[in-house]
């Protein structure tokens, strides 16, 4: 339209206008062939534009090319600069590049190309500021349009890298830095929440890797260096360093603002390097991956440009989690301020679909959720904050796919708040770590799921139980009451709370169905929340990606039909994207029937394949244990801990104590070997020296043999397997027992490598003599005694005629040597410190990598009643402790409050027991159990202790409603109901019965005073009379009071 076509001459008319005010175009000759090549273009696009009278029918290149050659021009300035950004603004803005246009591609990736290398020549810090303002704008606005979904990888990772030099460059403005960080804060956004809109079948992350590694070296010696915006004279690049990186004429460049910033800007560069590496890693992985991004990472215009996907968004991730890795020296505290926002903005957009995909699942599992929980340990506040905002979104939107993280990170939470390390954390400190634990309390079903996952798993610690002890060991004050004390209460009372909401909420604890991806049209058309129902159960969809059957005491058959839910982004930006659902730990079934077995959460769950038509595709059908089911497993528990105690002393005593307990089989039952290696091999509380022990006993030769086959092997280097296999035990000094445990491995090893990594053995024997060699270079290499350390050469030679009688490659003699050189095998007994911290978190991921990592969501109440018996006592003693220490009207109310929501629950399950208790409790801080000196006593303290009255009122509404569950409290609430009677304090309907013979048809229970007929007139008794009578004459406003407020608390009794 010729409207379009206006927008852009005024633009070049503005543009022309401001070159020709600057000395290098004022008086420049208006022959076509004298002119300046920028201004040249301009003229033509003029002429271009007076002969069009529709923009969308010229190539987008045409009136862009001109604009991106004045940005990327070595001796533009920076208002001309400026300007041709801003008409690439305000292009953007007004639709003038339409996503559908056959060139829109071409002309966005050059668009992307000119502003990210932009180029000018410095004037003053402030005018230069305004144009990277400009480039910020710019980019932004190209991010956020739909035309921006063009974008290739390559130019998106160009895009974030120059906001980032711009945003960590510490010479330029706090405001400047300020809308940097904001800018990526909306592109990071956008990237993440379209995250269900990405495939990862079309990029081979693993298959890429090596090329990745072998094209960012030849990346770093290309003639264009740097990908951020370059300001010439005056202001040297952004993050520069000018190192290198200037192209053009190569001009010097000055630092306005001294040489100490330029040290400390090249130092924070330095540990950039590795991330801005990463975030080129994208361009090249696409062009191994497909042809058309080839062509358009090379710039070239021809042929179809792919859209960015999934690599940029891995390597964006990837560089977030460098920059937030506190082991990093130059990572500092403004680095990692920046980083866990923006780690944050990561965790509320993308949510349960950052795991959805492998390569970004291992980088949230690894390196993502190490960084955080070792940032919980900073000593800045301000990072430390930052820090739990980000792990609270961790484990409430990742924990299906993060089952063992989950379980450190909680650890980790309560080990802050400890007794040991109490004094090294501050009140502030406190507070925050208990606000987020609050915060996870308030979750609906995350206690449930921390029983079953954890406190039920025969090998995880009680992570409910722990919680629960902890808050009620906090919210427990020595010396007044503070805000840690009240975080702690409240935390308890939020977990009783959820319990009292699902019993008013509760879904039906049948089969659960959830889809793990979802078609388009039933994704669209799918109500959320959906029930299909049928006559033996219902079946419920959302985006846990398993289906849960949670059954009763007999088996229950899933519905044949299914409703589907569609999950939605509640984000503005989310809007045009319309999610799935995700999958559990990117495992799924396929529609064909299957049926098989794993062990997870310490019984045998069965996860099943549908039969075709039963559920979507892509469904798997999994069995929650039912409560009874769960006690089992607890007693079970306690068993095993019990044997650990025992095993750690003597190993022998301890087995035989399982087998008394018959949780493993008796010595001559052919499952006893492999079942006592189980429990060697999954329990993480054995003694490791122990373990070597017991499995070296010449006597225990069946149990040596099913410990070593309990690990697979396959297709594992042979220093891998030994150094796995090595880290389960402690190998124990004897000679003896050290062959007979390497010749069961080598045996074990060769079995399952013998088609691939065994064809290089020629026997059994010389896989045995390599492993002894093995330990010895690690020896040799890493002890303080040893001197000289043995040399390649040394080694090899070493190995001559080991493999019957022949040598083995020198290659894969050398390969072995550099294993062991770059990555010692540490013996149990070495796991101190870091070391020890490093072997656990190589532990927990090749347990996350198991079967035993199944993450089990719940969203049924049938577990309340047992996660309540867990925690009512803990919850009494806290409010029983700030009730009776509490002054403030709003502390002793919670308080209330929270016995009345015990009470409730208690009464729901029919819990007797716990709600005698209850009401026994209360009972006590109403005074009326203690015998009064005088019946006055009961009238003083009800008027005048409000929390007494509180109690009371509490008591007798709580017996009222649930009376029927009540049994030996009644005995207190009777003799409570004595002292009143005593006090006189009952209601008239209370103390009066029927009477046929008295005139007013009742008769009072108090008997009636006879009045003195003989009245004392003596001198005495005159004067003890007149002085009672003064004494009372000062409290009587008190006593009117008091009175008052007894005939309250009476009334409303």
């Amino acid at each position: 339209m010729r409207g379009e076509v206006s927008v852009v001459q005024g633009e070049v008319s503005q543009l022309l206008s401001a070159m020709r005010k600057t000395g290098r175009w004022s008086g420049h000759a208006r022959t076509e062939g004298e002119q300046d090549p920028l201004v040249r273009g301009l003229h033509k696009l003029q002429t271009v534009l007076n002969g069009t009278p529709d923009l969308r029918t010229l190539d987008v290149m045409v009136f862009l090319h001109p604009f991106c050659e004045i940005i990327q021009s070595d001796d533009t300035t920076g208002p001309v600069t400026g300007m041709a950004i801003s008409s690439l603004d305000r292009f953007l803005a007004y639709g003038l590049i339409s996503p559908g246009h056959p060139s829109a591609a071409g002309g966005v990736a050059a668009l992307s190309e000119s502003v990210t290398h932009a180029r000018f020549v410095g004037t003053n810090p402030a005018s230069d500021e305004v144009v990277l303002m400009k480039i910020l704008q710019v980019l932004h606005t190209l991010m956020l349009t739909p035309v921006g979904r063009l974008l290739s990888n390559e130019s998106v990772c160009e895009i974030m890298q120059s906001c980032f030099r711009i945003c960590f460059e510490t010479r330029l403005s706090e405001l400047l830095r300020n809308y940097a960080e904001s800018t990526l804060v909306d592109m990071v956004q956008l990237l993440f929440i379209q995250l269900p809109s990405f495939n990862e079948d079309e990029y081979t992350v693993d298959d890429t890797a090596s090329i990745i590694d072998q094209t960012i070296t030849a990346g770093g010696e290309e003639e264009r260096g740097s990908v951020e915006p370059c300001v010439e004279d005056d202001v040297e690049e952004e993050g520069g360093g000018g190192e290198g990186e200037e192209e053009g004429e190569g001009r010097e460049t000055t630092d306005s603002n001294g040489g100490d910033e330029h040290d400390e800007l090249k130092q924070q560069e330095e540990g950039l390097e590795e991330g801005e590496a990463g975030l080129k890693r994208t361009a090249h992985e696409a062009e191994f991956v497909s042809s058309d991004v080839i062509t358009a990472t090379s710039r070239h215009r021809q042929g179809t440009l792919a859209p960015y996907g999934l690599p940029c968004v891995r390597e964006l991730l990837r560089f977030l989690v460098s920059i937030i890795n506190v082991k990093e020296r130059n990572n500092s505290e403004s680095l990692l301020h920046i980083g866990l926002n923006l780690v944050t903005v990561v965790l509320e957009s993308g949510r349960e679909n950052l795991c959805r995909f492998p390569s970004l699942a291992q980088l949230v599992q690894d390196n993502l959720s190490r960084s955080l929980f070792t940032l919980l340990r900073h000593s800045n506040f301000s990072v430390f904050s930052a820090t739990l905002r980000a792990v609270c979104l961790l484990l409430q939107h990742c924990r299906v796919h993060l089952r063992f993280q989950v379980e450190w990170g909680l650890a980790t939470l309560m080990e802050l708040f400890t007794a040991e390390n109490t004094a090294r954390l501050s009140h502030e400190k406190k507070d925050a770590v208990l606000e987020t634990i609050l915060r996870l309390c308030h979750y609906p079903y995350l206690m449930a799921e921390l029983y079953v996952n954890y406190d039920c798993n025969l090998y995880c610690s009680n992570v409910f139980e722990n919680l629960t002890k902890l808050l009620s060991k906090s919210s427990l004050p020595t010396q007044g009451l503070s805000s840690n004390h009240l975080l702690s209460l409240d935390a308890l009372l939020a977990i009783v709370k959820s319990f009292q909401s699902c019993q008013q909420q509760a879904l039906p604890d049948n089969a659960l169905a959830v889809n793990s991806q979802l078609s388009e049209t039933e994704g669209e058309n799918a109500p959320s929340g959906a029930l299909a129902t049928s006559q033996e159960g219902s079946t419920q969809i959302n985006s846990a990606g398993i289906i849960f059957s949670s059954r009763p005491e007999r088996e229950t058959e899933l519905v044949e039909e299914t409703s589907i839910t569609s999950v939605r982004s509640d984000s503005a930006l989310a809007d045009h994207v319309t999610e799935t659902a995700v999958e559990i730990a990117g495992q799924s079934c396929p529609a064909s029937g299957m049926d098989t077995v794993k062990a997870a959460s310490g019984y045998m769950m069965a996860i099943r394949g549908t039969r075709e038509g039963d559920f979507p595709p892509e469904t798997t059908v999994v069995e929650l244990p039912t409560p009874k089911e769960l006690i089992e497993i607890r007693q079970r528990k306690k068993v095993i801990l019990a044997a650990t105690e025992q095993f750690n002393l003597k190993p022998k005593q301890g087995i035989t104590f399982l087998q008394e307990r018959r949780v493993i089989s008796g010595s001559d039952s052919p499952q006893y070997p492999a079942e006592v290696a189980s429990f060697l091999v999954d329990n993480p509380w054995l003694d490791k020296a122990k373990i070597g022990e017991y499995i070296g006993d010449r006597k225990n030769p069946p149990i040596l043999d099913a410990f070593v086959k309990h690990f697979s092997l396959h297709g594992t280097h042979l220093v891998d397997a030994l150094r796995h296999f090595l880290e389960s035990f402690r190998l124990p000094g004897e000679s003896p027992v050290i062959a007979r445990i390497l010749e069961t491995f080598s045996e074990h090893w060769l079995s399952c490598n013998k088609e691939e990594l065994g064809k290089v053995f020629a026997n059994r024997d010389a896989v045995y003599v390599l492993c002894y060699a093995i330990l010895m270079l690690n020896t040799d290499q890493y002890s303080t005694q040893v001197k000289k350390r043995m040399s390649l050469e040394e080694f090899i030679h070493n190995q001559r005629k080991i493999n019957n009688g022949e040598d083995f490659p020198r290659q894969f003699l050398t390969d072995i040597f550099n294993r062991i050189r770059e990555d010692e095998i540490i013996m149990p007994d070495e796991h101190k410190g870091q070391v020890k911290e490093n072997y656990q978190w190589k532990v927990l991921l090749h347990r996350s990598n198991g079967p035993e990592a199944t993450y089990l969501p719940v969203i049924v109440t049938s577990y309340n009643q047992d996660l309540y018996l867990l925690c009512w006592s803990q919850s009494v003693a806290a409010l029983s402790y700030v009730f009776e220490n509490a002054e403030e009207k709003a502390i002793v109310l919670k308080a209330i409050n929270g016995f009345s929501m015990c009470a409730s629950v208690a009464a729901h399950y029919e819990l007797n027991q716990v709600f005698d208790k209850l009401i026994i409790s209360l009972c006590k801080f109403t005074t009326l159990l203690n015998p009064p000196e005088t019946p006055n006593a009961v009238v003083v303290t009800l008027g005048t202790s409000s929390k007494t009255r509180q109690c009371l009122l509490t008591m007798f509404s709580l017996a009222h409603q649930h009376g029927n569950i009540l049994r030996e409290g009644w005995k207190n609430i009777l003799d409570a109901l004595v002292a009143l009677f005593k006090a006189k304090l009952l209601p008239d309907e209370l103390v009066q019965v029927r009477d046929f013979v008295h005139p007013t048809g009742s008769v009072s229970l108090f008997r009636e005073e006879a009045p003195s007929t003989r009245p004392d007139s003596s001198l005495l008794s005159s004067l003890s009379f007149w002085y009672s009578m003064t004494a009372l004459v000062e409290p009587a406003t008190l006593n009117s009071v008091r009175d008052q407020g007894t005939q309250n608390c009476q009334q409303v009794c």
